[in-house]
């Protein structure tokens, strides 16, 4: 492992571990650790929705390796929150609350990342 390869992987995991603490506080009073399935989850389906497909909870699923009616109840879950809407014929895309509040300054912690990459 070359030094080089070791500071990359700290900027990626700090940007990781930012952009969840970033949609944690927002929008959860317990502790980080007790909602990363649910950070799990909102990620999945703004990366998904972001390559052009809304996701379902079976596909979640798939993808994270948890039961689907888990998957789904946390989707409803996070859709009460704002942070996901459904389309209606068992897609999720990002919700109201994640394109307004989270993403301006998930896209600057992305870039400041970037940046950093490329030094």
């Amino acid at each position: 492992m070359s030094i080089a390869g070791a500071k990359k992987r700290v900027v990626i995991w700090r940007l990781l571990m930012g952009i969840l603490r970033e949609v944690h506080k927002l929008h959860f009073d317990s502790p980080l650790g007790a909602d990363l399935d649910l950070l799990m989850i909102l990620g999945a389906v703004v990366a998904s929705e972001n390559e052009g497909r809304p996701t379902s909870a079976s596909k979640i699923s798939n993808c994270l390796e948890m039961p689907r009616e888990t998957v789904r109840r946390k989707m409803v879950q996070l859709e009460k929150l704002g942070l996901l809407k459904s389309s209606g014929n068992g897609k999720y895309e990002a919700g109201p609350k994640i394109r307004s509040e989270h993403l301006p300054k998930i896209a600057k912690m992305i870039r400041e990342a970037a940046a950093a990459l490329t030094r």
